[in-house]
């Protein structure tokens, strides 16, 4: 039986990035992703990530090895890193968002929660942040 696994890490753009590069980080993704056969979901707002990554072991650990090199990353932190027994992210190549005011605005119940940061060392005081962001996002039709 195949391992798998699901990876969270937030990170900082080393430069912010464009809404066309964000658009071709998403293209690349996608390729690559679906052909190693990993799901999940990645948050994007004011230069810093937040993904989720979920598929076999080796190929899930063989992408973040890259993100941890890649030179557009700085102040990756892993936040946590399980065996799972199925995806959440089942049919998701890589959902997608950057996270603006006006969207954060609509969600019911908001609260400034959302406005806060999340970059690498805000969710480090509390990983489970991050899985706060994530939650949030994950069944918004628009990221598909």
């Amino acid at each position: 039986m195949t391992q798998l696994i699901q990876l969270i890490y937030a990170s900082s753009a080393v430069e912010l990035f464009t809404k066309q590069q964000l658009v071709d980080l998403l293209h690349e993704a996608r390729t690559h992703n679906k052909a190693a056969g990993i799901t999940g979901m990645l948050l994007y707002r004011d230069g810093n990530f937040l993904q989720v990554l979920e598929g076999e072991a080796k190929a899930v650990d063989a992408l973040y090895q890259g993100i941890l090199k890649d030179p557009r990353h700085t102040n990756v932190l892993t936040i946590s890193r399980r065996e799972i027994e199925s995806r959440i992210f089942h049919d998701w190549e890589m959902g997608f968002t950057t996270i603006e005011d006006e969207d954060i605005r609509k969600y019911p119940g908001f609260t400034d929660f959302l406005q806060k940061p999340f970059t690498p060392d805000y969710l480090a005081e509390n990983p489970s942040r991050a899985g706060v962001f994530l939650e949030t996002f994950r069944n918004d039709d628009y990221m598909r």
